[in-house]
């Protein structure tokens, strides 16, 4: 989205962004969930082209890296994370200090995870980090948030909760059917509020994907570009 906004991928994004939107009647979703089964899948390089994708069409967007077992948003957006998402949870910084302003888009917002705590699912959470959202909800059009795979720890489970949508990234070729029928379970069991389910890294041509996306009802697919640029 910031690197090649007119390529097909970036085209894809502008789908996933409204397929998003049209997800719930009477409006769509402010407070959207990024994960995945496993690692590696693409989920924090779709959150953040997610995330500019809506700045980009004029809404006050901040992106939330949650993620603080294998943090990597900071890094790829070129800011610090010294402070961050943790800092704020534990009372150690505020949200001034910790929030990066206008990151490469006037209008998108980035809260990095800050320092590892020891123990993230308690701090993930806590009632600190549902008045944290709350606040959020009413100073930002979108919150998107970068979670760890949900069937490694329960981070994405205890935050989905918390959220309007769930969008469940799968990398084609990589996850297979038994890991997407426990996802089904999971998020039946769980209520996990999913919109959606990303298809990642399709290659081109492959069956109706020529240019590099295709949506269906149940979802949006998205054909990432090979380089992995955001």
């Amino acid at each position: 989205m910031l690197d090649h906004p007119e390529s097909a991928a970036a085209e894809s994004f502008r789908v996933l962004r409204t397929a998003i939107m049209l997800s719930r009647a009477g409006g769509g979703p402010k407070v959207i969930l990024i994960t995945s089964c496993t690692p590696e899948e693409g989920k924090t390089t779709i959150a953040i082209n997610l995330a500019v994708a809506f700045a980009q069409n004029n809404k006050q967007v901040i992106l939330i890296e949650a993620d603080m077992r294998r943090p990597s948003i900071a890094r790829r957006m070129n800011i610090s994370s010294k402070v961050g998402l943790s800092s704020v949870l534990v009372g150690s910084s505020t949200n001034d200090e910790a929030i990066h302003r206008g990151v490469r888009v006037p209008t998108l917002d980035v809260l990095p995870s800050g320092p590892h705590p020891p123990m993230p699912a308690e701090i993930l959470g806590s009632t600190t980090f549902d008045t944290l959202l709350e606040q959020f909800r009413s100073q930002y059009d979108v919150v998107i948030i970068d979670s760890p795979p949900a069937f490694l720890v329960t981070d994405a489970v205890s935050i989905s909760l918390k959220s309007d949508a769930v969008v469940w990234v799968s990398q084609v070729d990589h996850v297979t059917r038994p890991y997407l029928a426990r996802a089904a379970r999971m998020i039946e069991r769980d209520g996990m509020p999913v919109v959606g389910i990303v298809a990642n890294r399709i290659r081109k041509g492959v069956a109706g994907y020529g240019y590099g996306y295709e949506y269906a009802f149940t979802g949006t697919y998205y054909g990432e570009d090979q380089s992995g640029d955001a």
